[in-house]
């Protein structure tokens, strides 16, 4: 799928939509968008209706919480209570406001990308790799650990356009996935297990125990026959398909929680057009709870590679989306 045409193409694609591309992003604020701060406040921080003071309060952001800082707007240089600092616009558990800057402070970008993937557009950045140690068995968990990725950098030349440059995994080099951004605490072992772009059907699922509980992930959905007459194709769709995660923790309380919910028609034999795939699971911040890393597509050709850490989940979740990039293919 990632091929180098259908690279090209995206480069070509990138470099004639680029002004409409970015006019799009610099407008999005979601929990999953924009740039993580974390406030620094001991006391908290007021989240405002507007960037002034005497505006109404949302709500109180508590210290050591990260926000989201949305782009689309930089508000002028303040000095408040003896620091310097401006207004940001900022996205927290379902509500966006305003929070002085001068109490927060910028986190590290969050990335994890697959070994083949093209990163980075040829800027030099160092990533860790996660590799695995031990395949496991019917009585073990696989388990991995972390070095440093070797990176190269290549570039293409583009007819009539400047040339693209990027980097990638060096040859060899055999990751589950590169990752930066993410503190991983100092466990030599990580407890985890690659499933290879694994499609649960409903009914179906995988489990992993780790050191805060057992995580049950499952399928739910109705699989609808296909009545066309089209041999081919058993089934036209799977409607409401759900991608769950169960958490029984060891004092015998169970949570679940809904990743995602999606109908997914059919698409070709034994195939469907887009779904959720599971590419791996286990404690890669290592604190006990689970981390996720899927593909999710509603077509054949592009893919939205998303990483869930549970380290920066918000109340009541098991995790937060924390990063996702576009994978695309051509023939």
């Amino acid at each position: 799928m990632n091929t180098m045409i259908g690279k090209i193409m995206i480069v070509v694609t990138m470099i004639f939509g680029l002004q409409w591309t970015t006019q799009a992003q610099q407008y999005t604020c979601s929990a999953s968008a924009g740039i993580a701060y974390q406030v620094t406040a001991n006391s908290g921080l007021s989240m405002r209706a507007e960037p002034d003071l005497r505006s109404v309060k949302i709500k109180a952001v508590p210290f050591g919480k990260e926000v989201v800082v949305c782009p689309e707007y930089d508000g002028p240089a303040e000095h408040i209570e003896g620091t310097d600092g401006k207004w940001l616009r900022t996205y927290y558990r379902g509500e966006a406001g305003y929070m002085f800057s001068g109490f927060m402070e910028e986190q590290p970008e969050v990335k994890v990308v697959l070994p083949e993937s093209w990163l980075d557009d040829g800027t030099a950045a160092s990533y860790q790799g996660l590799y695995q140690t031990n395949a496991g068995d019917d009585f073990t968990e696989e388990t991995y650990e972390i070095r440093p990725v070797e990176m190269i950098t290549d570039t293409i030349e583009i007819v009539g356009g400047d040339p693209y440059t990027y980097q990638r995994a060096a040859p060899g080099q055999a990751p589950v996935f590169l990752f930066s951004g993410i503190e991983t605490g100092s466990d030599l072992s990580i407890k985890g297990k690659a499933l290879d772009h694994k499609f649960l059907y409903p009914g179906e699922s995988v489990s992993l125990t780790l050191n805060n509980g057992h995580y049950h992930v499952y399928a739910k959905g109705r699989a609808l026959e296909n009545k066309t007459g089209d041999n081919l194709n058993p089934i036209s769709m799977i409607k409401n398909y759900e991608l769950h995660v169960r958490r029984s923790g060891h004092d015998g309380e169970r949570d679940d929680q809904v990743v995602y919910k999606m109908d997914i028609p059919s698409w070709y034999l034994d195939g469907y057009q887009g779904g959720v795939f599971i590419r791996w699971m286990g404690d890669l911040d290592q604190d006990g709870e689970l981390d996720l890393l899927l593909s999710k597509s509603e077509n054949p050709e592009c893919w939205d590679v998303i990483f869930f850490l549970s380290s920066k989940a918000e109340r009541g979740h098991f995790f937060k989306q924390v990063t996702k990039y576009q994978e695309c293919g051509g023939c």
